[in-house]
């Protein structure tokens, strides 16, 4: 399989993906949804490696309970 500093994954990693997820999908759907798994996976592997503080930051946001 690959890496997480790896940017792309074979179809046959893929395809054993696929078939833990138990997706029924054939050659044709596998090979279209390649790329679009492979440019996602990339942007999930840079939120992984960012070297992020622990505590402090967080998202807040104010309640408006007048609604």
């Amino acid at each position: 399989m690959a890496e997480a500093g790896e940017s792309t994954v074979s179809m046959e990693d893929f395809r054993a993906l696929v078939r833990v997820a138990r997706l029924p999908l054939d050659d044709s759907e596998l090979e279209e949804l390649l790329p679009l798994y492979q440019f996602l996976k990339q942007r999930v592997d840079m939120l992984h490696e960012a070297d992020l503080p622990l505590g402090g930051q967080a998202m807040t946001f104010p309640a408006d309970w007048s609604k």
